[in-house]
């Protein structure tokens, strides 16, 4: 409250539903630790003191077992047959309610946990097949001590296998569907998702041009890293060198992996692109490029490569190849930005359960996943907008520029600021992991998106197709639209495009032809890659074809705006719930009249039937005192609004 001479304001800040995980302390970091008898213990095995044998207190020998009912209840889901280590997450989260009445009474009243929706990366379970995570999840949560939020812990496990928690500012209403069956629409306010940075973003964050007041885009050149080394933190596996063993390096991208290992797994496309060998600067004395410096004309990022003499640090080789003298194109050009990543704690636990194969393949999808991650993460951008509530963080976004320029950025929604005042409403929005809509085929050469790992399925995503079918169909659909012009797919008689479509169409593209279903079920709209199957091919699949047509779709309608605001708004729009929906929803019906919201002051009461019957209004609930209470003050507060201030609604 603020009061002047001639003013008075009140504030009032309010947090979501999941403020009951901020409150939910769990000491999980120490699972062995006694909770609400520390003047009763003694760690470590210790004799009490005299002065603590006469307070009671005892000697707690800790052991190794896996007592916290947290860690239990997260791998029991892991180890069933249709989930997995999200489910077993989310099941933490319902188990809340089981704590005390508190908890149980406000679950209940407020549906918190029919407003979660999961959908996993749906691949967590064969991409950890080796990997005991039982042992992993106690050594990981036994490093650290002292007492969090189960917020926090929730996080830092999910942030294990590269999944987000999502609050949806404003949620959508969706069917809820568990375990295959539609339970009836729910209010998807919490979302636990796969961390999607490489994904298309959903129909509700496209920000179009008329939305867009301010755009601020920054990039330091300096903190975008040119070449990524990435090892797991421990030894415990691989190479066995005088009885220690190691964890092998990996490094990205494919041409300083294979400099580095002397193998041949770029493709043509990628050797002459940014992340290729360079064809800048030479070697004075021989002429020939550093990919090139090894004897017996070895040429990196070709099967040429496979003289094992040449690869990196022999001694046999004149010169020795050390990794400062490889160099791409980029860094060429504005040099090496090298930047290294270690893996999460207790990696000894985990591979000590594992085979040294699968070890591998994890750090290295891992590592692969992480190098593009880097590249975007120092990419920082702002947008000022017209209010638009449809945007959901978490995601990513597309802002598009229908100028000569062209510029139409992809980014991650951090966060998201509305204002609404008396003078208007606008939104701010805080974007990460920003970048042009074609960075990636520009650096790579074809791949058209960040590759899909593997613990993504892709029968939910998408994935890497091999012959460009599926892209060549987008070209196709987008000349029919008019969007690429109605020249044949031909690169002798073609636009621009078109030649730069068809060079991309002959390299592994990473396409997201499955991603509606994704967006249908968590926010109730389809993505800008409309294609949900194969068997529906007359669509787009790739963020460069959704930017396309996205872009030439709006310069259409230029000339006429009624036209072009009712395309945008019927675009990004999705379902949100109005306050008699949420209060349906609830259980909560308006007072004496059927279904009928009065103008002013509508009061409302719990339904007599079904599974909400007496809830909104505690009726036999174990806090119903204390509601009592409550609304005798709401009450009193809302007869002085009707009666002294000249409130109406």
């Amino acid at each position: 409250m603020r009061k002047t001479d001639g003013s008075r304001s009140f504030q009032i800040t309010a947090v979501d539903y999941t403020g009951y995980w901020d409150e939910a302390k769990a000491y999980y970091y120490n699972p062995n630790f006694l909770v609400g008898k520390i003047e009763d213990v003694v760690e470590g095995g210790q004799s009490p003191s005299a002065e603590a044998k006469q307070a009671g207190a005892t000697t707690l020998t800790t052991s190794s077992t896996v007592n916290s009912i947290m860690i239990n209840i997260i791998t029991t889901a892991l180890h069933g047959s249709s989930t997995d280590l999200i489910d077993g997450v989310v099941n933490v989260v319902k188990a809340l309610k089981k704590i005390n009445l508190f908890y149980k009474a406000a679950f209940n009243r407020l549906r918190i946990t029919d407003r979660i929706q999961v959908l996993s990366s749906g691949n967590i379970k064969a991409f950890l097949k080796d990997l005991n995570m039982d042992d992993f999840l106690l050594s990981y949560t036994g490093k650290q001590g002292g007492m969090t939020s189960l917020r926090e812990m929730l996080l830092n496990v999910m942030g294990l296998i590269f999944h987000d928690f999502v609050s949806v500012p404003f949620a959508s209403l969706v069917p809820s569907v568990q375990g295959g069956t539609n339970l009836g629409n729910t209010i998807a306010n919490f979302l636990f998702v796969p961390d999607g940075y490489p994904f298309p973003p959903p129909q509700c964050n496209v920000i179009f041009p008329n939305y867009v007041q301010s755009f601020e885009f920054r990039d330091d050149f300096q903190s975008s890293l040119t070449r990524f080394s990435y090892r797991a933190s421990f030894p415990g596996f691989a190479a066995d060198i005088g009885g220690v063993k190691t964890y092998p390096m990996q490094f990205y991208p494919d041409s300083f992996k294979d400099y580095m290992f002397n193998t041949a797994t770029e493709t043509d496309a990628e050797y002459y692109s940014l992340l290729g060998t360079s064809t800048i600067l030479v070697d004075p004395a021989t002429g020939k490029t550093y990919g090139d410096l090894a004897e017996s004309g070895f040429h990196y990022g070709s099967a040429a490569g496979t003289n094992s003499a040449n690869a990196i640090g022999k001694t046999s080789v004149s010169p020795v190849l050390r990794e400062a003298d490889f160099l791409t194109n980029e860094e060429s050009i504005k040099g090496i930005i090298l930047d290294t990543e270690t893996f999460m704690p207790g990696m000894t636990t985990l591979a000590s359960h594992s085979s040294a194969g699968s070890i591998r393949g994890f750090t290295q999808s891992v590592g692969a996943y992480m190098f593009y991650k880097k590249r975007f993460s120092s990419r920082n951008a702002q947008a000022q907008l017209m209010f638009h509530p449809f945007l959901v963080p978490g995601f990513n976004c597309i802002i598009v520029d229908d100028s000569d320029a062209g510029q139409s950025f992809i980014a991650k929604i951090q966060g998201l600021t509305h204002n609404l005042t008396h003078q208007g409403c606008s939104t701010t929005v805080q974007l990460g992991y920003a970048r042009d809509f074609d960075e990636v085929d520009a650096l790579t050469g074809g791949s058209s998106e960040p590759p899909l790992p593997p613990w993504f399925d892709s029968t939910k995503f998408g994935s890497v197709a091999t012959n460009g079918t599926l892209f060549n169909q987008e070209t196709v659909y987008l000349i029919n639209q008019n969007m690429l012009g109605p020249q044949s797919f031909d690169p002798t008689n073609g636009t621009q495009e078109l030649i730069n479509r068809q060079k991309i169409s002959t390299q592994p593209i990473t396409i997201y032809n499955h991603m509606c279903a994704f967006y249908q079920q968590l926010l109730g709209c389809d993505s800008v890659t409309t294609v949900d199957s194969v068997d529906d091919p007359t669509g787009l699949v790739t963020m460069r074809g959704a930017a396309y047509w996205l872009t030439e779709k709006f310069k259409q309608l230029r000339n006429d705006p009624d036209a072009r605001d009712r395309f945008v708004v019927d675009y990004i729009q999705r379902e949100i719930p109005t306050m008699a929906t949420t209060m349906y929803f609830l259980g909560a019906i308006p007072l004496g009249t059927t279904g009928i919201i009065p103008d002013e002051f509508a009061e409302f009461v719990a339904v007599s039937t079904g599974p909400q019957a007496g809830v909104f209004d505690g009726t036999n609930q174990p806090d119903a005192q204390v509601l009592q209470i409550r609304r005798q003050v709401i009450d009193t507060y809302v007869e002085l609004l009707k009666t002294q201030r000249g409130f109406n609604g």
